[in-house]
Order: C-alpha cells, then structure tokens, then sequence
C-alpha cells in the first residue's frame, strides 16, 4: 500500500519536522532542549530534514550555532559528508524554513507529533509484514511473533546509536529546572494539596505509587482524597475501585460529606454543600473493572479520553489475575504491569496493597516493607511505598483519635519520613493537621496560579 505524504499528516508530520528546523535555527538553545524530550534521527522522515537535524546537534556540541551561517560554512567544509543533495535543494530548504511560522512554546508539542506519526508509520509497516508472512501461509504462533516483535519496534523512539552521557542527564534536569525558575515552563512535581505531605514525598508524572495498611487505616479514603486534590490542582484523575460496587462507592464519598440517615432539612443541606464542592471537580471513578486486564484498559482509555493526570487502584490484591505458578507471582505481575503503565502513559499510578498480619505481633505495629502482602516486586517496582498507620485503630484511647501517619518506607528521589495528616473514618476526608480541608487548600492553590 503506498500513501501521499501531502494526503496523509498523522503518517507525515512535514509541518512539525520544518517547525522543529525552523526553531532550531531562530532559537539554538532549542537544540538541546528537543533532544532531552526524545528528538532523535529516527523522527524526522524526510532525510534533507536528518540531515540538517545532525547538523544543528553537531553546531552546539561545537559550541556554534546552529544558524543560516553555520549550515552554509558547512557545506563549504563538507558538502559531500553531510547533505544528501545539491546545494540548491539546501537553500530552498533554507528558504522554507525561513518562511515558517514556529513557536518555542510548542516545541513538545512538536516532537509529540513527530513521535505519533513514526509509530503510526511503523504500525502500518507491521501490519504488511503479518499480511505478507501469512499470505506465505506461516502458522499462527510466527505471525504473533511477528506481530509483538514489529509492535515493540512500532513504539521505539530513540534508535541505536551514541548512548547519553551522565553530563547530559544532569543537563537536562538543571536546564528544566532553570527553565521552572525562569516562569518558562510549570513544574512536573504534583503537589497533593497537603502541606505535610508535599514536604516530604516528591511525585512525579510516570511515577508508580503504593500505598499500603492493614484494615481499617483509610487507605481508600486517602485515594479518593489524594485524587480530588490532584483533580483540582493539576486536571482529571480516575480511582479504578475493584473493591466496590456502584452504590458502595456511592455511599463511601457521600458519608464523608454529610449524614445521610436523619432529618431532611440536613440531608438535604449537606447534599447541595457536596454537589457545589465536587460539581466541577474532574475526577472520575469506574467501579466495574476487575481484572488486571479491564484495570489497564480503563486507564488507558480514561488517559486518552479524559487526558488524567492519575489513577489509582483499589486495591492490588484483589483484582482478578492471570494464572501464574504461584499467587505471589500473579500479583507480581500486576504491579509491574501497572508500574509500565506509569510509565508509558506519562501519568502517576497509585495501586492500594494489603499488609499482612506481621505489624499486629509487634509492639510498634507500625508497618515496615517486609509487612508488604504477597509482595514479589511491589517493593522493587514502586518509585514510592507509603504506608498508613492510626494509633486509634489499636487504642480508641488514644489522645491523638484524627492523626494518621503517612510513613515514607520507600522514595527513589527522597528520604523515608512521616508525615502527620486528620482523619476519622465517617467523618470527612484526609487534611492537613494545622490547615484547612484538602479540597480548600486545592483551591488556594488553583487561585495562587490563576
């Protein structure tokens, strides 16, 4: 099957691949900046536009450039090693790229394009190669083979070549976080709305989250609170709840809202207090997925449809699972398969674990990695383990009834620290100790940027 690339744009990004030249030649530094998202030989189609993208990459290592001077002085060194035509098709190019409109802001938005439609190209290159070895009347097993083998190379970005260095990592992360300084570009750090809790853990988009407790700690309730207040700060969540069915969840969210059983006139008062907060709050929950299977596709959908910035699940254990030799194993794969998803999807994952019952025969009950439930790669796939922990679950008696501690057990980016947050099961949602509720502060905060 052949294609017009002037008929077909998802499969030929021409527009976005002159953008990207045009910006590089205007504003150099860009240079770097498209290579640190993923800009890579392999994205560009047109080999005029490979051609020149190597030459702006070899401008800066230089420390020259890239602009219309460098390009020329280099085809005067070098014509032949570089450029893959005749020096009138260099300056028409030129040309072109002088007359393009471009904008610095888009520049992500520009190489995502470029990555959309190389994997659109490589899906369709698949689709001939399974037609072609089945037409050749191959079995089954070869043309699945076949087919994961083309749909991994489909969704490849960066190509075999020159492996960064640890210099251009610590590049990247500096120039991103003088660009966070500068007011160019928002910070990728998501802030839950709880300030103890934001001073100690660092969340990331991709990042895969676990949080874990025994019975009775609030682990659902901190899902749904860390969800809303992700919903109101940063855009659209999803809580993926195999635990409960629809009027479960319908009863868990608005018992903390208000009572439900009693005089009308309160019933009725706290519904339109609870309509008004969460009306417009994009958080969405899907109560009927089950499996690992209808887990991921859920998400997957609800990134593409509603574009979320997290989802959790609750909880891990529970979910029904491929067969595997071993239960431990099962649930193994499901967090690495949820952990992939993180990353894949560029969203932050939150799956709720069970602990066993090893914290209870303690006398600090409270919970340690080792108390993980059929844990196999829970602890090693997570970027952070959060694990809860009420003292009023074990002494009613307690001073302190509301305090639930968050304890940091595990953060690739950070130190293992507590922190304190309010709750009373029936009573409310998660908040900060000293502040107001977590859905007044995701308010502030949204007024603040505004």
């Amino acid at each position: 099957m052949t294609h017009s690339i002037e008929a077909n744009p998802y499969l030929y990004a021409l527009g976005a691949e002159r953008a990207l030249l045009a910006l590089f030649l205007r504003h150099p530094e860009t240079v770097d900046e498209a290579s640190a998202v993923g800009l890579c030989d392999d994205l560009l189609y047109l080999p005029a536009h490979r051609a020149l993208w190597r030459a702006c990459q070899d401008d800066r290592r230089r420390g020259c450039g890239p602009d219309l001077a460098t390009i020329y002085e280099r085809w005067e060194r070098e014509s032949a090693q570089w450029w893959p035509d005749d020096f009138s098709s260099l300056t028409a190019l030129l040309d072109i790229l002088e007359a393009t409109a471009t904008r610095r802001d888009l520049l992500h938005d520009y190489v995502a394009l470029l990555t959309a439609a190389r994997t659109r190209r490589g899906l369709l290159a698949m689709a001939t190669t399974v037609r072609e070895a089945e037409d050749r009347g191959e079995p089954t097993s070869s043309l699945l083979a076949t087919a994961q083998v083309a749909l991994v190379d489909a969704a490849r970005v960066r190509v075999a070549g020159e492996v960064p260095t640890a210099a251009h990592y610590i590049e990247r992360a500096f120039s991103e976080a003088m660009a966070v300084a500068r007011g160019e570009r928002q910070e990728r750090r998501l802030r839950t709305g709880w300030q103890a809790v934001d001073a100690v853990l660092r969340i990331s988009p991709h990042d895969y989250l676990v949080v874990a407790g025994r019975p009775s700690m609030g682990k659902t309730h901190f899902a749904l609170s860390l969800l809303g207040a992700l919903a109101r700060t940063h855009g659209p969540t999803l809580m993926v709840s195999v635990e409960m069915g629809e009027d479960s969840m319908a009863e868990r969210l608005a018992s903390s809202e208000g009572p439900l059983v009693g005089d009308q006139g309160a019933i009725q008062s706290a519904w339109m207090e609870a309509i008004d907060r969460w009306d417009c709050v994009p958080m969405r929950i899907d109560t009927w997925a089950k499996t690992l299977q209808q887990v991921v596709s859920s998400i997957r959908v609800a990134k593409q449809r509603y574009g979320i910035v997290a989802a959790a699940v609750d909880y891990l254990q529970l979910m029904r699972l491929p067969k595997a030799e071993s239960r431990e194993q099962a649930v193994a794969l499901a967090s690495r398969e949820l952990c992939l998803l993180a990353k894949e999807l560029g969203i932050v994952v939150l799956a709720l674990s069970q602990l066993n019952r090893g914290c209870e025969s303690r006398d600090d009950k409270r919970p340690l990695l080792s108390d993980l439930r059929e844990s196999g790669s829970i602890e090693q796939d997570a970027d952070s383990v959060l694990m809860l922990y009420r003292e009023a679950a074990y002494n009613p008696a307690t001073p302190r009834p509301e305090e639930c501690e968050i304890i940091v057990r595990k953060q690739r980016n950070g130190q293992q620290r507590t922190a304190l947050l309010a709750f009373r099961p029936g009573h409310g949602w998660f908040e900060d100790l000293n502040g107001g509720p977590v859905r007044d502060l995701g308010r502030r905060i949204m007024g603040e940027r505004e």
